[in-house]
């Protein structure tokens, strides 16, 4: 029983995106809380794309487009959202920066299409 992160770190989007193997939730809470620390004192502006392919419900459809995408500058509220969930053992999760809200929604778009919602 294992988390997957896949974290693209930094503003680059030419560098390789990082898979951490974390044993449970514990180490990806301590994960992000590292790295809410680490960026405390940076002057840099990051906009964050977070979501995972975590399920509340066993029985719920777990397509990745009918999962959710949080877009936030506050790390602090990714952090607030999985301290929310019990439990994020085998599953994957997704965390990327982006230097403007217009790269991160164009990803979180991106995202999203095989969603019916999409587009007008």
């Amino acid at each position: 029983m294992s988390i997957i992160l896949n974290y693209a770190e930094g503003t680059d989007l030419s560098k390789p995106i990082n898979r951490i193997l974390l044993n449970n939730t514990d180490e990806l809470k301590d994960f992000l809380s590292a790295l809410r620390l680490s960026r405390e004192n940076r002057t840099s502006n990051t906009v964050y794309v977070w979501t995972s392919d975590h399920s509340h419900d066993d029985n719920e459809d777990s397509e990745s487009e009918t999962k959710e995408i949080v877009i936030t500058e506050d790390i602090v509220l990714i952090e607030s959202i999985v301290r929310r969930v019990f439990d994020y053992s085998d599953c994957e999760v997704y965390l990327q920066e982006y230097s403007t809200y217009e790269d991160a929604y164009t990803v979180a778009l991106d995202m999203r299409e095989g969603n019916p919602l999409c587009y007008n």
